[in-house]
């Protein structure tokens, strides 16, 4: 779920302000603070040209910051807040909330949070059972096999270049060394390391970890330390090395359940994003 939330927004801003007079005060506790005389109302800490900074905006910022709560602190915070109306009031006196670029930005800003809070209120976040997760856990645990692979992979164009560049990994060359000069080339194409990955024999087509299935029986072929000979899929031609091959290593329900949990809501909420946007569809007029 996107965490870009308003509130976040909000808090991000003050925490920034907090952290901002650390950063350059050094030290709190030899922080010298302006102090801020009672105002009448107990609600307001300061004032800027008759503008109120609220004590509320002070405790969110304190919350924020993680921080213990001190009068050094929250006097920090105000100064910081003080000095961040002084600069807004004099940018608006310059009219630059005019300018065109700083517009754009605001209402991309509200889009964003007018979005996200919308998002909200709509798709409430759902607690993914326990009992759930386990028979995600166990499906998870029943599609590996008993050995897993470290492979790493290169991508030719052609079966020239594909033959050629395998002729100088088996005559010696550093595996390493022409995947740098692969990326180099052509930094969008398929080079360099791949993710340990297991399969469960015998290989049948999506039953692979979401690996290509030649790919995936060219990589349960091979031992640590082999290369595999030019392999063509969908016009590419890829040349395969196993670095590390082990017995596959589980890890157990209790280390990986919080994890586990926070994808299969992740992917709750994107399906139930999904169809709520499919349903907006259904009742808009689009055009192109």
């Amino acid at each position: 779920m996107n965490t870009f939330t308003y509130q976040t927004i909000r808090g991000f801003v003050l925490a920034t302000l907090a952290l901002t007079y650390y950063g350059l005060a050094g030290n709190a506790h030899s922080a010298t603070a302006t102090p801020v005389s009672v105002k009448k109302n107990a609600d307001v800490v300061a004032t800027v040209n008759n503008t109120p900074i609220y004590r509320a905006q002070v405790d969110e910022a304190v919350k924020v910051t993680g921080l213990a709560d001190s009068p050094t602190l929250r006097q920090a915070i105000i100064d910081r807040l003080i000095a961040r109306e002084l600069i807004r009031q004099a940018a608006q006196r310059e009219a630059f909330d005019k300018k065109p670029e700083v517009q754009q930005l605001i209402a991309q800003a509200k889009t964003a949070i007018e979005t996200e809070a919308y998002l909200q209120a709509k798709l409430k976040a759902s607690v993914i059972p326990e009992q759930e997760v386990r028979n995600r856990y166990n499906t998870l645990v029943g599609a590996v096999g008993k050995d897993e692979f470290k492979a790493k992979i290169m991508t030719l164009k052609n079966a020239e270049e594909a033959t050629a560049t395998h002729r100088r990994v088996t005559n010696g060359e550093s595996f390493d060394a022409i995947v740098d000069e692969l990326r180099r080339k052509d930094p969008k194409s398929l080079n360099g390391e791949l993710p340990w990955v297991s399969f469960k024999l015998p290989l049948e087509e999506g039953k692979t970890n979401g690996y290509p299935l030649a790919l995936a029986q060219t990589i349960s072929k091979l031992q640590a330390g082999e290369v595999a000979s030019p392999l063509l899929m969908d016009g590419d031609y890829y040349i395969v090395k196993v670095e590390q091959k082990r017995p596959t290593q589980i890890p157990a329900f209790e280390t990986i359940k919080d994890e586990l949990q926070r994808q299969m809501e992740m992917q709750q909420y994107q399906q139930a994003l999904q169809t709520h946007v499919e349903q907006l569809r259904k009742q808009a007029t689009i055009q192109q």
